[in-house]
């Protein structure tokens, strides 16, 4: 049935746009806040969602992870976005397409005590 190999086909070309989750390794002694809750990614089409959260950071500016490329943006613009952390504050992470690198910027407070986590969860990007 031409029908049912044409639903298949469509169904099989959108599965594969997902990724599904992938976890990044963590760099320059960053750790999990939760063990078993990675910094993970999913592609889907051309929207890429970010969850989890990190911590053991100590300083800025401080490398935590590197982007897989199929994940990145092809434009090698680098953009800043702002993640939740304890405490009240918020950090600002640079997100570098090119490198694929993810940079703690600087804490709105201007501290990064080792017990602080920051939550990617909810950070929603596009690419190509």
């Amino acid at each position: 049935n031409n029908y049912v190999s044409w639903v298949y086909s469509t169904l099989l070309a959108e599965i594969e746009k997902d990724t599904g989750w992938v976890s990044l390794e963590l760099l320059n002694g960053v750790k999990l806040f939760t063990e078993g809750f990675d910094l993970q990614v999913r592609r889907i089409r051309n929207t890429v969602y970010m969850r989890g959260r990190i911590t053991g950071l100590t300083e800025h500016p401080t490398t935590i992870a590197i982007m897989p490329e199929h994940f990145r943006p092809r434009d090698g613009y680098s953009f800043r976005f702002i993640v939740p952390s304890n405490g009240g504050t918020n950090a600002v992470f640079v997100f570098n397409p090119t490198s694929g690198t993810i940079i703690l910027d600087f804490t709105s407070d201007g501290n990064v005590p080792a017990e602080r986590w920051f939550s990617f969860n909810n950070v929603v990007f596009c690419t190509d």
